[in-house]
């Protein structure tokens, strides 16, 4: 029993060590995308960061479960052409392109999920070198064995309700803390993740 406990113990670490980390990155990801892009509204830019760092995951994890060729993300942001440089940003839109549609250079297959479609509103965002060197550290962790598909579960689920108060304080930048006052989409939707130590 004890190492059943302990398994769970640490499940749980895992979880919350990783998801406090996505969380930050969300946040800096969001104020980053709103101080450089101040054309775009700040419920966007929290749409926008959240899209981003979906793709990013999926990546990460895809690449560690053999979806996907080794540090792809890691190539994505070490890539540069010294003859022709441009932002690391582009290489991330090029590999969200490889992603949807397939590139044999690559090795990526065409996995033509609504997650990697088309988004011109994305094509268009500034976005740092600096925030991407931010994205090529989620590809640091093991997915392999650490991040099981469990945790994905568990950051997928928390993310909706932290987005949620998140537009809420965006709308409302003098209350603190404020829940979202329409049912939220978690229960809406009847989106809960239960994890396997539950």
């Amino acid at each position: 029993m004890n190492i059943v406990k302990s398994k769970e113990q640490l499940e749980r670490e895992i979880v919350n060590r990783i998801y406090q980390d996505y969380k930050a990155l969300r946040i800096i990801t969001y104020q980053t995308l709103a101080a450089d892009n101040p054309d775009v509204s700040p419920l966007n830019c929290i749409q926008y960061a959240q899209t981003i760092l979906d793709r990013i995951l999926f990546i990460a994890f895809a690449e560690d479960c053999g979806l996907l060729p080794n540090k792809t993300i890691a190539q994505a942001y070490q890539h540069s052409d010294p003859y022709n440089p441009k932002p690391t940003w582009e290489n991330f839109l090029g590999l969200f392109r490889a992603i949807d549609k397939g590139n044999a250079t690559l090795n990526i297959p065409a996995y033509n999920g609504g997650l990697f479609q088309n988004d011109p509103a994305l094509e268009t965002l500034k976005v740092s070198d600096t925030l991407c060197e931010k994205f090529k550290d989620i590809g640091e962790y093991d997915f392999a064995s650490e991040v099981s598909v469990t945790v994905l579960g568990h950051i997928f689920e928390q993310s909706i309700s932290d987005i949620e108060e998140l537009q809420a304080q965006v709308q409302n930048p003098d209350t603190k803390n404020i829940k979202p006052t329409k049912l939220s989409k978690r229960k809406q939707d009847g989106i809960f993740y239960t994890p396997a130590y539950i």
